[in-house]
């Protein structure tokens, strides 16, 4: 039995360590950049007030899927339309461009099935910026503050565009997150933090049904065993709204001042419990793993990417997702089968062993599956390179050691590097399986069979 005290005194920790980290959409070292950032000046500002208005709108899993997906959409959308990105009220304008980044996805992560919306919402954000705003979001707010208003407000302004309506309020919240608070967010609108609500998404909403603070928290936990279910869930406005008022009131008695500081420590968390089991015992056992790995390493030991630009040797451009002539065919076959995957989202860190105080490169794994095996996650490794094969191999072993609890690792190789595999992993420490590529289509559906989906 889990002592409610001692592991909220464990999601403080856990919260004051994860909060310093940039939210991924926010984080100027990853890939693509942000062109308008770091803001150092007010025109910065203006646009970072658009931009990121435009990110929260997007921020939805039937629409693009994965949040990683909406900064590789701003990108694309930016490299085509430049500044007009910010003045297109028409959707058709959107469309073509829409299209094109749908198809260059499918070796990176899957988008919603809402996804022709896409360009319906950004034209309606662009309308609100120009119509309601009078093209300046900044000055919007400081004017609302003077007569006494609050970011509740402006959220309930929001409304207006399409899909951030009251049943999807919660991207008001990330936005007025992203650009009330200070370091590592904007901190360029002035409203207080106090005042700021905890976004109720997805994996936040995890973390609701893992720390069991609503009464029905099972009909909550099978809701979430589905996509189809927690999609019918959505649609329940009294469970919506409770759940919410509960999640706030959650982080309003964690911290007072400033409730939302658990926002993104939240999302870390509700994307790790993707599959896992939503109660209590495992929570506490999660945030432990990662509260000893943080003060073990000095740094945070997991990090959720978002796109990886591969450069193409064949067509002198760079890439989204999987490339290699092992990847493609992974790839392509999960895609046929409707097995859902996404490519190299998460890197794991750890320190050297054997009382070396240093940190190794990390590990990002490829093919993160919507499967799991004995209790693990499933991840694919399709790996066909001989330069340092054997640092490779060794960095999987220590992966393994070091979070093998967790997941369940599949290495893809072709058949000539069988023999020196194992010649390297005589006890297999390294992997959980090892198929070769050829085998792969009639080994990964048998597999399949033996596994669950989340």
């Amino acid at each position: 039995m889990v002592d409610d005290s001692a592991l909220d005194f464990l999601i403080k920790e856990f919260v004051n360590i994860y909060c310093k980290m940039s939210d991924i959409g926010l984080d100027v070292f990853l890939e693509p950049p942000l062109w308008f950032m770091p803001i150092d000046n007010n025109v910065a500002k203006k646009e970072a007030a658009k931009y990121f208005l435009l990110a929260a709108s997007l921020h939805d899993n039937e629409v693009t899927g994965s949040s990683r997906n909406v900064r590789v959409l701003l990108d694309d959308f930016h490299d085509v339309f430049e500044s007009k990105l910010y003045s297109i009220t028409n959707p058709k304008e959107f469309e073509i461009e829409v299209e094109r980044c749908r198809s260059s996805f499918e070796f990176f992560d899957q988008m919603g099935p809402k996804k022709d919306e896409v360009s319906k919402i950004l034209a309606d954000v662009n309308v609100f910026i120009k119509e309601k705003a009078g093209g300046d979001l900044i000055e919007h707010a400081k004017q609302m503050m003077r007569t006494g208003k609050k970011p509740i407000d402006l959220a309930l302004e929001f409304c207006t565009i399409h899909r951030m309506d009251k049943r999807h309020m919660a991207k008001s919240w990330i936005y007025l997150r992203w650009v009330v608070r200070k370091h590592p967010d904007l901190g360029i609108f002035d409203f207080s933090p106090k005042d700021l609500m905890v976004p109720l998404t997805t994996p936040t909403l995890r973390f609701v049904a893992a720390r069991e603070l609503l009464t029905d928290n099972h009909e909550l936990e099978l809701a979430l065993s589905s996509s189809e279910k927690i999609s019918n869930w959505w649609e329940n406005t009294k469970a919506l709204e409770s759940a919410q008022k509960v999640l706030n009131n959650y982080a309003i008695s964690l911290f007072p001042d400033d409730p939302a500081r658990v926002d993104f420590p939240f999302f870390i968390l509700g994307r790790w419990l993707a599959g896992f089991d939503l109660n209590k015992e495992f929570l506490a056992k999660t945030i432990t793993f990662f509260v000893e790995k943080y003060h073990k390493i000095g740094t945070w030991p997991i990090r959720y990417l978002i796109e990886r630009r591969h450069f193409n040797k064949f067509s002198c451009d760079y890439n989204v997702g999987a490339n290699s002539q092992l990847e493609i065919p992974v790839a392509n076959f999960l895609l046929r089968n409707g097995m859902k995957f996404e490519y190299e989202p998460i890197q794991f860190w750890w320190v050297k062993e054997h009382g070396v105080i240093a940190i190794t490169p990390p590990y990002t794994p490829d093919f993160l599956l919507s499967l799991k095996f004995r209790g693990k996650k499933v991840l694919l490794e399709p790996h066909g390179v001989w330069d340092e094969l054997k640092e490779f191999v060794g960095k999987l072993g220590t992966f393994r050691k070091n979070y093998g609890e967790f997941f369940y690792l599949i290495l893809v190789v072709p058949e000539d590097f069988m023999e020196t595999i194992r010649k390297l992993d005589p006890q297999q420490k390294v992997y959980d399986q090892l198929w070769t590529i050829g085998e792969f289509p009639i080994k990964m559906n048998e597999f399949r069979s033996s596994c669950s989906t989340y």
